[in-house]
Formats: structure tokens, sequence, C-alpha cells
């Protein structure tokens, strides 16, 4: 996660997207998945995908919150 948030700091989002995505499929109830889909879904510069998609399914499933996994799958 604080690779991640390091590198969306210096505006390297591409990295930073790519450290978040690792951690969230390693850990989709983690400390901080909250913090890391809702950096996915307020910035458009972060340009996520569908495999992103997957991983914030999970995070919504681990929570229960079907409804709103149900849209990312």
């Amino acid at each position: 996660y604080y690779l991640g948030e390091l590198e969306s700091n210096k505006k390297n989002y591409k990295a930073a997207t790519d450290y978040w995505y690792e951690y969230l499929k390693s850990s989709p109830d983690g400390r901080f998945a909250k913090e890391i889909v809702d950096s996915y879904l307020l910035k458009k510069e972060y340009n996520i995908g569908p495999k992103h998609y997957t991983v914030i399914a999970d995070y919504y499933f681990y929570k229960k919150d079907y409804k709103n996994a149900a849209k990312y799958y």
C-alpha cells in the first residue's frame, strides 16, 4: 500500500495502480482496501481496467456488499 501511495504522490499513477492491484489481489479485506478502492473510483488518472474491476468486486464481496460487487464482476 505504501509503495502505491508514494508513487501516487509522485504522480506516477501507473506504478501506484500496479502496487495497489497487487495489494487488493492479496488482501481484498485488508486495512487499506477501502482507501485504494476509493482512490480508484474517484480519480480518473488511475486508468483502471477489467483486472482492477475484479479486485474491486472482491473488496465489495468481502464486505458483504453484494449489490456493488455485482457491478464490477
